[in-house]
């Protein structure tokens, strides 16, 4: 009897775990704007700034679904993009030397596959092969943040931090070859009933090193398949 019991209350507690998990997550889907909003986007366009190492850096990133992205960058005369169409990532980099679209391959290919992911991953998280774990809530300042640990199929993880309050987003953690990676959001804004920050830092082991600032961001424009393939030579 003394063994059924601690099998109930384990099998309780993780059914408890569990329901936590979704409750956190659920909160977070209908901060953004609810599920339904969310599906209904179908391109992004953002124009921003990016200011890395002093350099104050025009950027303008394009998104379509299911996973295609485009990147530009523009610094002074010189256009910098990175692409993937969904297989193929490439780039067009004139400061390292390459003029012509360039395929991207080795370690940078599985980072620019997972920027594609065109909703968060808690869209759909155990349709797509993710587990969540809740790891416990936190304080950061003022604020209290619920640490979840998201592991994909493929094994790579990322900690989360979102806002107990608001269920949004405020802190993401993720391994990365030169280290760890960090990536703080704020200053959310109502854009067409879904909630998007306007204000990016990423830090590379625990140094600030980017920061965007969104200017505009434009839901559901026209935006062609053709944007996103590499140009024929």
């Amino acid at each position: 009897m003394l063994a059924m019991s601690v099998l109930l209350c384990s099998l309780t507690a993780h059914v408890a775990a569990a329901q936590t998990v979704d409750e956190v997550v659920a909160k977070n889907l209908q901060a953004r704007g609810g599920l339904d909003k969310i599906k209904s986007i179908q391109t992004i366009k953002q124009v921003a700034r990016l200011n890395s190492q002093g350099m104050d850096i025009g950027m303008t990133m394009y998104g379509k679904r299911p996973n295609m992205t485009r990147k530009e960058l523009v610094m002074g005369p010189q256009r910098i993009l990175y692409v993937f169409d969904g297989t193929t990532a490439w780039t067009v980099n004139p400061l390292a030397g390459s003029t012509e679209p360039t395929v991207i391959t080795g370690p940078e290919i599985e980072g620019i596959r997972q920027e594609a992911e065109f909703d968060s991953p808690f869209v759909d998280y155990k349709t797509k092969g993710f587990t969540i774990e809740l790891v416990g809530t936190e304080t950061a300042g003022a604020k209290k943040l619920h640490h979840l640990k998201l592991t994909s199929k493929n094994g790579a993880t990322q900690d989360c931090y979102l806002d107990a309050d608001t269920g949004l987003e405020a802190r993401t953690v993720s391994p990365s070859p030169m280290g760890t990676l960090e990536e703080e959001f704020a200053d959310y804004r109502d854009v067409q009933g879904l909630k998007m920050p306007f204000s990016v830092r990423t830090l590379q082991n625990g140094k600030r090193v980017a920061e965007i600032t969104v200017e505009r961001i434009e839901l559901n424009g026209a935006i062609d398949d053709a944007l996103f393939k590499k140009p024929a030579r």
